[in-house]
């Protein structure tokens, strides 16, 4: 955009520039059709005076012909060349913008793949959580009902130990009694 506000930067003072030569020269144009008209309005100079005042002014005028022509030709080629600069460097930005179309597209693309991924990962992580959760509550379920079975254990345990404690202590005073009984038959 820079270079093509340059370019009409360039293109309005050349304008400028070709508009002062064409009135310098309109200007010197008129100056010679002054000094023909003055010479026409001359006549007690001689025929010979006034051609060779034609003369000049013909090759004066050729001579501005020429050098018009030349500055018109430069100009020209100067615009031409300005042109095709300017051409080239639409071609260019026509294709960065293709560019920059295509990679926008991708960028697109990996943006709904991400996002899709990061739905996927939540949605793994959530099911995590919840298994993780129904895990840990297995686990407690499990826990509390070993605990209880432990528990039921101990207490028939502890029934068993003191039953066989009764039949222990029963024992021995069998045993005392069968003794004190075999002491008395001696």
């Amino acid at each position: 955009m820079i270079s093509i506000d340059g370019e009409r930067e360039c293109l309005s003072q050349m304008r400028i520039y070709m508009d002062r030569k064409k009135a310098m020269f309109l200007n010197e144009k008129d100056k010679l059709e002054k000094e023909r008209s003055q010479l026409m309005m001359m006549r007690e100079h001689p025929v010979m005076s006034k051609m060779k005042v034609v003369e000049s002014l013909r090759v004066k005028l050729q001579q501005l012909k020429e050098r018009m022509s030349d500055d018109i030709k430069h100009k020209m080629e100067r615009l031409q060349q300005n042109n095709e600069d300017m051409l080239t460097v639409w071609s260019v930005l026509e294709e960065k913008c293709a560019e920059f179309d295509g990679q926008k597209e991708n960028m697109d693309c990996y943006t709904e793949l991400l996002e899709r991924e990061k739905e996927g990962l939540i949605s793994i992580l959530s099911d995590m959580v919840i298994q993780k959760e129904h895990v840990e509550h297995l686990w407690k379920q499990k826990f509390t009902n070993e605990k209880l079975h432990l528990d039921k254990l101990r207490a028939e345990l502890k029934e068993e130990r003191e039953e066989l404690d009764r039949v222990n202590e029963m024992m021995k005073m069998m045993n005392k009694e069968k003794l004190n009984l075999e002491a008395d038959e001696v």
